[in-house]
């Protein structure tokens, strides 16, 4: 009995000093899961490439209703407490909120401690050479099923040798949906979860739009090409895309304060041609990309004022049904956030 006692003891002070992440398992209501990092360190510079990413996976099974002493002689005497092999997903990613991967592959198990059952090691290697930027950002998640996923693990991040620099990104500093509905159209939206635009299928005369800002300070003075990236996440009817108009806000706006009875007004006009229509828009849980390049450059070359855009609902011959996305004041999905990506 005493040496049980001092092997718990012991446990206890050794997993008590590991960094680690605990989540809830929402495939399996019984265990929880422990994500920890194994190499590179997080924030570890001069890697070079290729590198072996490593980390380790533990469930820790309480379905032996809460009995930690019969779990501790599973270990002990090397019962199997019947962990299965779950594979792993792993991003890798230019960009810390995961807007595009350089990698998304899925990875087996590479060892299983053979004391401590359930505690499984996975490895993998990551090589690209289509990319030179300095910080590289990945994480990890557990696959239970073909389309069932535990949560993401917290965001490690290397810098590799040779890189040249972040990628040209910035998310939206400002965001807010607003309605012509004579019930709301005085209320503000600044601080909601999603930004919507379109009408609902039983009320085509109730217009839902969205403004859309973005800070240039720390991006290029001139681009290739710039798109704003947006997360598609609902519709008002399951399987309708909704066309989309992209304008050029002309005045100043808070994104706490407007309303659509204090809306700016924007141009009729998209940086001095036509206005973006995209028909169709993003399927729902997936991005879709405006490429604002021309209206990017007159921005940073004093043309244009950058008020941000107006994402409004397309033409009347077309479909017009509600579509929701995230916006940057979104708790859940802070990942899917709204980004403005630029390439010089």
């Amino acid at each position: 009995m005493a040496v049980i006692a001092l092997f718990v003891a012991s446990s206890v002070l050794v997993f008590s000093c590991l960094p680690n992440v605990m989540f809830d398992n929402p495939y399996d209501s019984d265990r929880d899961v422990k994500m920890t990092l194994n190499s590179p360190l997080d924030e570890q510079t001069d890697v070079p490439l290729p590198v072996v990413l490593s980390w380790n996976v533990e469930f820790n099974n309480t379905s032996n209703d809460g009995n930690d002493f019969l779990a501790l002689l599973q270990t002990l005497f090397e019962m199997d407490p019947g962990f299965t092999r779950y594979p792993c997903q792993v991003q890798v990613s230019e960009s810390r909120g995961f807007s595009s991967t350089l990698k998304d592959e899925v990875v087996s198990v590479l060892e299983e401690d053979a004391l401590d059952k359930g505690n499984f090691t996975y490895a993998y290697t990551f090589s690209y050479s289509g990319s030179t930027v300095s910080d590289l950002y990945w994480r990890v998640r557990v696959q239970y099923d073909t389309a069932a996923y535990g949560s993401w693990s917290d965001t490690w991040t290397f810098t590799r040798i040779g890189g040249t620099g972040a990628a040209n990104e910035a998310a939206a500093s400002a965001d807010c949906y607003i309605t012509n509905d004579s019930t709301y159209e005085s209320l503000n939206y600044g601080s909601d979860e999603y930004l919507r635009v379109g009408n609902l299928p039983y009320d085509t005369t109730r217009e839902y739009y969205f403004l859309l800002k973005f800070d240039l300070t720390s991006l290029p003075p001139v681009a290739s090409s710039a798109s704003i990236r947006l997360f598609a996440v609902g519709s008002s009817t399951s399987g309708y895309p909704t066309s989309l108009m992209v304008y050029r806000i002309l005045g100043s706006w808070s994104e706490s304060i407007v309303t659509h009875n204090s809306r700016p007004s924007y141009s009729s006009v998209y940086s001095g041609s036509s206005s973006i229509n995209y028909w169709p828009s993003a399927t729902d849980g997936s991005y879709l990309d405006i490429n604002i390049t021309s209206l990017y450059n007159d921005w940073m070359d004093g043309t244009y004022t950058n008020y941000g855009v107006a994402v409004v609902p397309g033409t009347s011959s077309v479909n017009l049904y509600q579509k929701d996305f995230i916006s940057r004041d979104s708790a859940v999905y802070p990942e899917y956030k709204p980004l403005l990506i630029v390439t010089e």
